[in-house]
């Protein structure tokens, strides 16, 4: 095929209006489409809030630069809707937005890619274009950020042209569900091309944001919300280590509030509590002008064989030295020698491995300075074109 021959139709189940990490991977991941000459269209559902980022700024707050129109799916939502109703009105809702991008370029067909990590964006228009219109020159990609097998999932995934996945692990899992042979790619869940080249100074940072220069700083960026173990694990570290200043970025005023309140019972003085950050290029200062970063998540919230959280490769980015359990899912990019590993869920080793860092400033520069290196072309650039690539390789084989 030729170049310039692809119209993307991007969905996602994510509210775009809200900046967490998944739609922030998910417009980065837009935004490298766009950086290859697609053209790209981004599908989001909308729920009116007041705290919503203004419309207007979407590609400001989230750092992207190769800009994309963004469309919204006016979902009714309201307080005691179940999740199941939730499915069902974004299935159909993505449907009509979908087709009504289709019929606009019903002369090309075969140009039309539809793209979605959300199996529920997805089916309505798999059964309805390539199952009832047979419309087969059309082509599907799921972008898989785990291995389920609900009847919806396999459907998805048995039905897709190929599956990309963010690790080898989850396309391992994949090709024990799926009957029919397709190609799989693994995408990572990588960063823009502009964080690549970021080069801050961590003094002046601190001086910026009020923060102690004669300290070494323990950072955590995340989600933060009451009675996530992670974040139980860290303060207990904090309580131990005096020595070093922790910062948690994250979580609503109550929630800072409950912490603050706990630290203060628990006689933890070490810790700066900064809140959730609309902003997402002020949670990369916050990483960049620490000395050491946590990425401890636990089996409490998360499907640890299958999460590859969008910060591990953006605290590699940073330089800094990285301190997190060895999981399967983050063995693609995370290795001895670009950061530390420490036993998952014990609290006297994740101490033990951040006193360590703490003591031995030639290792932590050693670690970081690997994991910067590794972490150059990890791109989500990089990691679209080779989507377009298979996209074409697709389209061309049939």
């Amino acid at each position: 095929m030729k170049e310039n021959d692809i119209y993307l139709i991007f969905g996602t189940q994510f509210d775009v209006l809200r900046a967490r990490t998944n739609q922030i991977s998910d417009m980065r991941t837009c935004e490298g489409f766009v950086q290859n000459g697609i053209n790209a269209n981004y599908i989001s559902p909308f729920v009116k809030r007041r705290d919503n980022l203004p419309k207007d700024s979407i590609h400001k707050y989230y750092g992207v630069k190769d800009t994309f129109p963004i469309n919204y799916l006016f979902i009714p939502y309201f307080e005691g809707l179940t999740a199941f109703i939730y499915v069902l009105l974004l299935m159909i809702f993505s449907f009509f937005k979908i087709f009504g991008k289709v019929i606009r370029n019903y002369n090309d067909f075969d140009q039309i890619v539809i793209f979605s990590r959300s199996v529920d964006v997805m089916i309505l228009s798999i059964i309805i274009f390539k199952k009832i219109l047979n419309l087969k020159k059309m082509c599907y990609v799921h972008w898989s950020h785990d291995a389920l097998t609900k009847w919806r999932y396999r459907f998805v995934y048995e039905n897709t042209n190929f599956i990309c996945a963010t690790n080898t692990n989850i396309i391992n899992d994949l090709k024990t569900i799926i009957k029919s042979p397709k190609p799989f790619l693994n995408t990572y869940n990588p960063i823009s091309i502009y964080q690549t080249n970021l080069d801050y100074d961590k003094t002046e940072l601190r001086r910026q944001l009020q923060l102690p220069l004669d300290k070494l700083i323990i950072a955590y960026t995340g989600k933060v919300y009451i009675g996530l173990r992670e974040i139980e694990y860290i303060l207990k570290s904090a309580k131990e280590l005096k020595e070093a200043t922790f910062i948690i970025t994250g979580g609503k005023p109550e929630v800072v509030s409950y912490y603050e309140k706990y630290c203060e019972e628990k006689e933890i003085n070490n810790v700066i509590f900064i809140g959730f950050l609309q902003d997402y290029r002020d949670v990369q200062k916050y990483q960049a002008l620490a000395n050491i970063l946590i990425s401890y998540y636990t089996t409490q919230d998360h499907l640890v064989e299958y999460n590859l959280p969008q910060k591990i490769i953006e605290y590699m980015a940073t330089g800094n030295v990285i301190v997190t359990p060895d999981y399967k899912a983050t063995q693609d990019v995370l290795n001895v020698d670009n950061c530390l590993f420490v036993e998952a869920e014990n609290q006297n080793s994740l101490t033990a491995g951040l006193l360590k860092l703490l003591k031995d400033e030639p290792l932590r520069i050693s670690l970081g300075k690997q994991a910067k290196i590794d972490v150059k072309n990890l791109t989500f650039k990089s990691s679209a074109k080779k989507i377009i690539q298979l996209i074409r390789e697709e389209k061309d084989n049939n």
